[in-house]
């Protein structure tokens, strides 16, 4: 079994002839512990490489499975199985057993489940028989801003398929209900979608350690997509939270409201604190008016190196060094290091990323590379294909492979550490230019100026 990491969930991989004496504890104690970790949402078991797989081993790894939900608190599925497959699962007792979600495609799983919205391109085709069972998949893609294209018979489906990237069956099963609070990221924005009020029992199941975290990684936008109302306790929550974001220079949006429903005083609050309202999320997303806040030089603390990042600055350099080495072939030498601000300004050239480990030791590590080495790269994960969502995709498995490494040291350490998500500055430049971190210059033999590090609290 092979354990990866997409975006906000993970998928044991399974492969080969599936037999009774085959291991079925799907996941080894320190995969456990990754998994863990990284924080993911959801777990899935992929069957894409499996060739044959015995009933007695289904049943033990869907028990597998179910204890895995429970102790990890993470939803479960199935994905990436044949039609023939699928049968045997459906027309068998595993049916009974089964009562988590099923996925045609780890890609179909994605839109679903991921909290990284991806831009379809309106290529999702949708062919269900069952008025209800398709209804419930379309709806749910609705809720994620998703527009779905139905097909109205089998023939019709079978001629369309081939020109959409997410055509989805009966095949594909949701078991798992909406939360009352969802988190999704759309591109340079984190949208947090409720179906209820903004107030006291929002602001309960509200994950505070995230919006932090999500605030130290560089975003800067975050919107609240309601269908309801805020009460005065809601309010007073987002205007504080707003005043928090704005020292790292970001702005909260919230979308569904009408100032006419909402009092002088709160919409007066919230505005003063420079908190936008738009009737609904597609009038923000067509919106192409320039929304900035400067960031309070003032309010925001810069967090600078500390001394338990020095004593582990050597490993964090080579897990970074080793594993850019080992996609481009090349020998990585860091060429210059010195403690000092990073002052990464848009460079057309570079391509910069961050993610933040937190927990009993927090950390921020910045990588920049040049973007011709990224697409070099990105072909290892995705093929020969020069689209930049692409180059994205394989950058981010990269500071996947990065980020595994050093939560795999802390682990050993037996230390209780996260990592956040990744967030790119594509047209943006990074957001902290006044805390003091180690800066390395990175480059290979045929060329000293392939990117940098920036490492610091």
């Amino acid at each position: 079994m092979k354990i990866t990491f997409n975006s906000s969930f993970a998928v044991i991989r399974a492969f080969g002839f599936l037999e009774l004496h085959t291991p079925h504890y799907l996941l080894d104690d320190e995969s456990v512990k990754l998994v863990r970790a990284r924080g993911v949402s959801h777990l899935l078991l992929s069957f894409k490489d499996v060739v044959f797989f015995a009933s007695a081993w289904l049943n033990q790894a869907i028990v597998r499975l179910k204890e895995l939900s429970k102790e990890l608190k993470v939803e479960v599925g199935i994905c990436d199985y044949s039609i023939a497959l699928h049968d045997i699962m459906m027309k068998t007792s595993f049916s009974k057993s089964i009562n988590f979600s099923l996925f045609e495609t780890e890609d179909i799983a994605r839109i679903f489940l991921d909290r990284t919205l991806v831009d379809t391109k309106g290529s999702v085709l949708l062919f269900v028989e069952s008025q209800e069972h398709r209804e419930d998949l379309q709806k749910r893609l609705q809720e994620r801003n998703y527009k779905v294209q139905i097909s109205k018979n089998r023939t019709l489906f079978s001629n369309q398929k081939k020109r959409y990237k997410y055509a989805i069956t009966a095949r594909t099963h949701l078991v798992e209900k909406p939360s009352l609070l969802q988190t999704f990221i759309k591109d340079n924005s984190v949208i947090y979608k409720t179906n209820g009020i903004i107030d006291s029992s929002f602001i309960e199941i509200f994950n505070m350690d995230y919006h932090k975290n999500m605030l130290k990684v560089g975003f800067k936008l975050f919107i609240f997509w309601i269908n309801t109302t805020i009460n005065v306790h809601g309010a007073n929550f987002l205007i504080r939270l707003a005043q928090y974001s704005a020292k790292y220079g970001a702005i909260l949006i919230i979308c569904g409201v009408n100032e006419k429903n909402l009092s002088p005083n709160l919409v007066e609050g919230l505005k003063q604190t420079n908190v936008l309202l738009y009737k609904n999320l597609q009038e923000f997303l067509d919106d192409n008016g320039t929304v900035y806040v400067p960031k309070d030089a003032f309010g925001y603390q810069p967090r600078h190196i500390s001394k338990g990042i020095v004593e582990i600055l050597p490993f964090i350099i080579e897990c970074a060094t080793n594993s850019v080495s080992a996609l481009l072939g090349n020998e990585i030498l860091s060429v210059r290091m010195k403690v000092s601000a990073c002052d990464l300004r848009v460079n057309n050239d570079l391509l910069t990323a961050c993610i933040v480990f937190y927990g009993d030791f927090d950390m921020r590590l910045v990588v920049a590379l040049k973007r011709e080495k990224l697409e070099q790269m990105s072909k290892i994960f995705v093929g020969v294909n020069d689209k930049f969502d692409q180059i994205l995709s394989g950058y981010e498995k990269l500071l996947s492979i990065i980020a595994n490494k050093i939560l795999a040291f802390f682990i050993s350490k037996d230390m209780n550490v996260g990592v956040s998500m990744s967030k790119f500055f594509i047209d943006d430049r990074f957001y902290d230019d006044v805390s003091n971190g180690a800066l390395i210059e990175l480059g290979i033999k045929e060329d000293d100026n392939l990117g940098v590090l920036f490492i610091s609290k």
